[in-house]
Formats: structure tokens, sequence, C-alpha cells
């Protein structure tokens, strides 16, 4: 199938998503459990599917995501006949000019030069494993219309004001989709509900379909809108369940929680499953140094690491230092943090080159972890214990 299959990402979001980890990226590269990036896990699938041609649509800059991932070399994403990685930044419908805006445009001119027969549209802020390669041939046995990727799961893991949907069903196999709903609509009671993983496989030919709609309708060409389009006109949605570790990522609580979820052994081998590995840019690194006072439990810590003090429940990234003294539980450390003598951090999420001064202490909540942004310096306490 490989250049058969052309992927197109709706990276497009919120501008004040996962603030203020996202003031510099898309959360597509928002680092995740110690040496990867949220665009590292729908990439690999891709990978092992043996896709070979991808496009990005996304709001703002793209510079972090052209950064981590260049020619896609890492991904096989740079064959010479017909692949490649092909970004389209400062998406925003909402100011688009008749005059210059190209959006529908460039999505038909990728389908039309990619070469592809079929159309894999992915969504963002999803953290998952799924097997492409099943999911393909589970497309070619039913031949409906469109294919969709559902996973089951309980309303309480999302967001109040959730974008996440559910699928209905049309008979009790579960095989056929019928309705998609918003999510936010179901009280946080409800239990086990199957939720889109906004992954949606067509036929070329239905993309251009549904593509000349949605610019009739001005809505985003994203899974979601699609698979309305697919059911409106009564086309089959054949559904496809997905049973390992799967997390959306829409709140600085959900990217807390599943940097946590990474430290609990079930979940970890779950989503960093064997026989797929997820495949990241290549840095080399000495590996992380334990010294004489060092104390630590329950953590991950990716290479170059120096660590002397207490660390427990923790993600901590490539070249962090953690001094003597120092005491830390429950927090997620990216590239080059600097955790200074007697410091204390409680549920505290550092982006990349944060210093923590002597004796400063950062006290979070779980439901509500402090966020400290990228290169700051932090000389004063913070606490929020017992709000």
């Amino acid at each position: 199938m490989r250049n058969k299959i052309a992927a197109i990402f709706n990276l497009v979001e919120e501008k004040n998503a996962l603030r203020p980890l996202t003031n510099r990226r898309p959360i597509a590269t928002v680092p995740f459990a110690g040496r990867y990036r949220i665009i590292d896990f729908p990439f690999s699938s891709l990978y092992y599917a043996r896709v070979s041609s991808a496009a990005m649509f996304l709001t703002g800059s793209g510079h972090s995501l052209y950064d981590h991932i260049r020619s896609g070399s890492q991904w096989g994403l740079d064959s010479l006949v017909g692949g490649g990685v092909f970004t389209h930044s400062q998406v925003d419908l909402e100011e688009r000019t008749s005059e210059r805006y190209t959006y529908y445009d460039d999505h038909k001119n990728f389908v039309d030069r990619s070469k592809s027969d079929y159309i894999l549209l992915m969504g963002n802020k999803i953290i998952y494993n799924v097997n492409l390669r099943s999911f393909l041939e589970f497309y070619t046995y039913a031949e409906p219309d469109v294919g969709v990727i559902y996973k089951k799961m309980p309303r309480n893991l999302f967001a109040e004001d959730t974008k996440a949907s559910y699928f209905t069903f049309d008979n009790d196999t579960e095989e056929t989709v019928g309705g998609i709903q918003d999510l936010k609509s179901l009280s946080e009671e409800e239990n086990e509900v199957p939720v889109s993983l906004d992954v949606m496989l067509m036929k070329k030919e239905k993309f251009y379909e549904y593509l000349a709609i949605a610019e009739q309708e001005e809505v985003l060409v994203s899974p979601t809108e699609f698979i309305r389009l697919a059911i409106e006109a009564d086309d089959t949605v054949a559904a496809y369940e997905h049973n390992d570790y799967t997390r959306f990522v829409e709140t600085m609580n959900d990217f807390f929680e599943a940097n946590m979820d990474m430290l609990q052994e079930k979940n970890f081998y779950s989503l960093f499953n064997r026989t797929q590995p997820i495949i990241t840019k290549v840095k080399n690194g000495a590996p992380t140094y334990f010294g004489n006072e060092a104390e630590v439990t329950n953590s991950q810590f990716a290479s170059d690491c120096v660590v002397d003090g207490h660390v427990l429940n923790s993600m901590v990234h490539r070249k962090t230092t953690i001094e003597s003294g120092a005491d830390v539980s429950h927090s997620v450390m990216m590239y080059g943090c600097m955790i200074e003598e007697d410091a204390v951090l409680r549920y505290a999420i550092l982006d990349k080159n944060v210093i923590v001064k002597k004796g400063v202490q950062l006290v979070g909540t779980r439901e509500n972890p402090i966020v400290i942004k990228k290169n700051a310096v932090i000389e004063e306490s913070i606490m929020r214990d017992g709000e």
C-alpha cells in the first residue's frame, strides 16, 4: 500500500490551548514521557503502515514542528517518489479573505500531487499507538465508504467542555456508525462510550466530495466534520475498535495525568508496544548520573541528567539537574531544567530550561498543577496547597 495512502493532519487548535506550554509551539510538539513529542505517536503509526506522504495544517507558526520533523526521514516520509512532509501554517478560518485564502485548494493540491488512492485524515491532541496496518486490512475487507477508529473510554477522563466526540451505532455489533455526538453532552457518570479517535480513511474520490461540501459550509477539514458529512450523505461508516492506552490532551490536567500514567507499568507497555515501537528524532547522550544522596522512587529519567536529590513519581526529561537536598514529587520537568539545593516541587510542570532557585517551593495540586513557562528563573515560592 506504500504511496497509495496519503495522510492529512488537522492541527488547527484553539489559540489558548495548554498555555504557556504552547506559547511557541503547537500541541503536536509538546514534549511527553521524557524524550518524545505528541506528534511522534501518529507519525510512528504512519511509518508501520508504510505511508510515505503527509500534509499538516496548523494554527500559527510551525517553527517547532518543522524543527522536530525536518525531512520526515525518521518516519519514512522522505521518499523521492511521491512522498514527503508538507506543512501549511497560519491557518485561521475566522480571518480568511476570498482573495488570498487557499485552505481548501491546498488540501486538493496535496491529494492531487500525492497520486494516492486513499486519504487518511487525522486529528491531533491524542496520545495513542494505533496499528494502522490492521485498520487498513479491516477497511479493505469491509469495503465501506469510509472507515473510522474508536476506543471505549469513560466520560470522566475528559474535561467538561471537551471537543471530543462519540459514536452511536446502527446495531448491537458496533460495526457501522449511525451518528456522531459531542461528548460534552454526556454526564461524567457515563461509562465506556465509543469515543472517536479522529482517524478517518476514505478513497480519494470520497475525500473530494466531502472537501467540496466543507468549502461550501466553511468548516475545517477534520475527521469530526468529515464523519458528519459522510453520515449526512448516508455513506457507510465502518468502525474499528482500538483497545490500547489512549489519552486526549486538551487541558493542562490532561497533560499532567498522561505523564503520570506512564509511571504505571501497565499503561507504559500498552502505549510503548514492543511490536510497534514509537519513533522520535534521535538524540544521543550519556546515561543519567545518580549521586550518593539521590533517592528515587517510581520515576523516569531521560539521558544526561544529574540527580543528587529526592525524586518521587516524576517524569524527568534530558539534561535536567536535581541538586542535593532538593525534594521533587509528582512533577514533570522538561529539557535542561535546574532544581537547586533544598528546592521543593509538588505537582509542578516545568517547561524547557527552567531554573528553580535554592530553597524555593512550588507546591500545586493534582487538579491544578503549577506550570512554569520556558526559560523562567523562579526565585520566589508559589503555594497552592489546600486550594
